[in-house]
């Protein structure tokens, strides 16, 4: 896990072959690069499908072509492949930004198997919406599983959307708001950006502290910030408040106190950057 400081020691990606993952890889070996981390590659082979595939009636649909039997032998290879595909994009990725790297392949349900992954490092990252192996089977469950269970910090992002400027911190008194705070601060250095703190709504007291706290942190980092307070808190007024400051990052940790875990997965309908949740 993660410490006080932010530190990540080892990332672990979730790969398949889709846009959403490969640009997923991209952005985790950029990260291992620049936070002198291992990079931690996995591929899950999907029970459900492979178990769907030894039913008598199972077939394939597609958009174009008529209905055909789905044999297991045909999911099993098809299965093999990605998964070297995926293990080659990770080298390939590595190898470009000298990190060390592992690839793993699991077998069970995938949004379950990612989730436990989560817990052999420090840092989750995975695209908001994987492609399915086969067409018809539902995207993006996987990533709201990770978002509001995984055991350690979650990085979602969405396709071509590579980590942005500024970097949008939802900072409040909850007990990982230094780590939130540290683990931004690296990223924002990493990336060049400035910060923008969201602070939620408080009394003048208690804000002003807040404030002071944040201020002298990132002051002694040598960042640029910008103090933005919310007027509410919740998904869609934080979501409307990383779009006008045009945010390229949002942070928050999974204790925060602007949106609570059950709004997690609105404020990822919602959210056109990166979102990631810090544990």
């Amino acid at each position: 896990m993660s410490g006080q400081r932010g530190e990540i020691h080892r990332i672990v990606v979730a790969l398949d072959t889709s846009a959403d993952s490969l640009a997923a890889l991209h952005t985790a070996a950029h990260l291992a690069a620049g936070l002198s981390a291992e990079l931690h590659g996995l591929f899950v082979e999907d029970d459900n499908l492979v178990r769907l595939a030894r039913l008598p009636f199972a077939c394939e649909l597609g958009r174009a072509v008529a209905p055909r039997r789905l044999e297991s032998e045909g999911v099993e290879r098809q299965l093999r492949l990605v998964a070297a595909e995926a293990r080659r994009a990770l080298e390939q990725e590595a190898a470009s930004r000298r990190v060390a790297c592992t690839f793993r392949v699991a077998r069970g349900q995938v949004a379950r198997e990612v989730v436990a992954a989560a817990g052999e490092g420090d840092l989750l990252i995975l695209g908001r919406v994987s492609r399915p192996i086969l067409p018809g089977l539902p995207s993006g469950s996987t990533a709201r599983a990770a978002a509001t269970g995984a055991a350690s910090s979650v990085l979602l992002l969405a396709r071509v959307a590579a980590l942005g400027r500024p970097v949008v911190v939802a900072y409040d008194s909850s007990a990982l708001a230094h780590r939130v705070l540290a683990l931004s601060v690296r990223l924002a250095r990493l990336q060049e950006a400035s910060i923008t703190l969201l602070l939620p709504p408080l009394a003048r007291g208690e804000r002003a502290a807040l404030e002071e706290e944040a201020a002298a942190t990132l002051l002694a980092a040598g960042l640029d910030f910008t103090l933005h307070p919310l007027e509410r808190t919740g998904a869609p007024a934080v979501a409307a408040a990383v779009e006008g400051t045009a945010g390229g990052l949002l942070v928050l940790g999974g204790d925060n106190r602007v949106v609570s875990p059950e709004e997690l997965a609105p404020l990822m309908d919602r959210l056109t950057c990166p979102l990631l949740v810090v544990r």
